[in-house]
């Protein structure tokens, strides 16, 4: 679910290792790869085998997407083993769960009003939600406090994401993920926590057909940031194509998180922090024509979409009207992905 860090500071790299390389991460040549292999030549000959071509690419198009569920309300399908109980937070570490996701949850005892939530210990960075609505993002590197105006009874669901292990240096092995230490409220040490371990990979057929999904609904607080959510779409390659050729997604609009196709996890999105814009999705992972193409996007923090386009007519026989409002949705919000035949992987960056 991740890849390695720098430090210091910590600084979470691309999912993408092109990095200027002499192979693209679809192992085409570049000119760089030219200009080494010219260099060389000068002084040792070279042995007389031929370069490989470069592998075609396809720009499949968009795909419509569709909200499916926050994260919050099927977690007995990514926990399927359900929660691990202890008074204090567990790391990722200790319940075994080496990558990606792990969902706190407590439950307040006593309300606070204008309660300073305190999580030193957040590896690497984590949403922060009230029942189920986003009240805001911790890291590692930026804040590790909220102002919180909480009821007794209340959830507080604190959902951190290992954001890759540092890989070299003095602190390689201060490499520890969740939530390392305690969490308080007002100086007061927050007890009694349940633990999700999440596994977003190989979900898709039990998501689509599961009978959860209808029963939530995308919730966006008054900043536009969303509760961590799922969304899914689907697509087929051309007819006439017998190879799949590789190709590359882009995600307009959406602002940080994880992709898959077909169970196959891609990587993790952030185009706002550069430099990475698209996600290399090589061919063997896409089903020819007739089979269907599953795309799945966890969401974090916003994306492109409205929850209207979900109320679409029920009556098979109205489906010349749902196509075309499902055409003005994508119009509208936008709520799509996009498959290119052209990687962006030096974007902007906010530094």
């Amino acid at each position: 679910m991740s890849v390695g860090a720098n430090y210091p500071a910590y600084q979470p790299v691309p999912t993408s290792y092109d990095y200027d390389a002499a192979l693209t991460e679809a192992g085409d040549t570049t000119d760089k790869y030219t200009h080494i292999r010219m260099t060389i030549s000068k002084y040792k000959k070279l042995p007389s085998i031929p370069i490989p071509p470069n592998t075609p690419k396809y720009a499949y198009g968009a795909v419509h997407m569709k909200f499916v569920s926050t994260v919050t309300s099927i977690l007995k399908i990514l926990s399927p083993n359900g929660p691990i109980r202890s008074k204090h937070p567990l790391s990722m570490e200790q319940v075994c769960q080496w990558y990606g996701f792990m969902l706190y949850r407590h439950q307040f005892k006593k309300s606070f009003t204008k309660g300073l939530l305190i999580a030193r210990g957040v590896r690497d960075r984590a949403i922060v939600l009230v029942n189920q609505m986003n009240v805001g993002i911790l890291s590692r590197t930026g804040r590790l406090n909220l102002t919180l105006n909480v009821q007794a009874g209340q959830t507080l669901d604190i959902l951190v994401e290992n954001q890759g292990r540092i890989n070299f240096g003095n602190s390689i092995n201060d490499n520890k993920k969740g939530l390392i230490l305690d969490v308080t409220v007002s100086n007061e040490v927050l007890v009694d926590w349940e633990m999700f371990p999440l596994n977003f990979s190989k979900v898709e057929d039990e998501l689509l057909n599961s009978v959860i999904l209808g029963s939530t609904e995308m919730k966006k607080n008054l900043h536009g940031f969303i509760t961590p959510s799922v969304f899914m779409g689907q697509f087929t390659t051309p007819k006439t194509m017998k190879t799949m050729a590789d190709t590359f997604l882009k995600l307009d609009g959406w602002r940080k998180g994880q992709v898959f196709v077909n169970g196959y996890n891609l990587g993790r999105y952030w185009p706002v922090m550069g430099p990475q814009n698209t996600l290399y999705v090589p061919g063997c992972y896409l089903n020819p024509y007739p089979n269907l193409n599953t795309v799945m996007v966890v969401e974090l923090e916003q994306s492109p979409c409205n929850t209207q386009e979900n109320f679409l007519l029920d009556d098979p026989e109205q489906n010349e009207v749902n196509d075309l409002l499902m055409e003005y949705m994508r119009i509208q919000y936008d709520c799509s992905v996009m498959f290119v035949d052209v990687p962006i992987i030096n974007g902007t960056t906010p530094h």
